[in-house]
This record gives C-alpha cells, structure tokens and sequence, in this order.
C-alpha cells in the first residue's frame, strides 16, 4: 500500500485527529481517573472516592 497525502489532506486528517482527541481526553480521563471537575456527579461515584 502506498500512502500519498496532498497538504490539504494531511491538514484535514490533522484537525479530524486533533477533535477526536480533545474529544476522547475527558472521556478516558472519567473512566480512568474519576475526578470531580466541577464538584457534581456525585451519584456515579463511590462514596469514598477512589478508583476500582
């Protein structure tokens, strides 16, 4: 397989990247981590606060 990226492509693979990581970050940083941002989502987490 070759792979031949125009700038124009590889811009536009850059900025569908780039999303799809700022979106994934607090995600993975929920499911991971579980760490009270704002104070709220008291309900899903476990009283004591630490990870399983």
């Amino acid at each position: 397989m070759q792979f031949h990226f125009s700038i124009g492509e590889l811009v536009v693979i850059a900025v569908i990247a780039l999303i799809a990581l700022f979106w994934l970050i607090p995600v993975i940083g929920k499911k991971n981590f579980n760490r009270p941002k704002n104070g709220g989502d008291s309900k899903t987490k476990r009283p004591d606060g630490k990870a399983r």
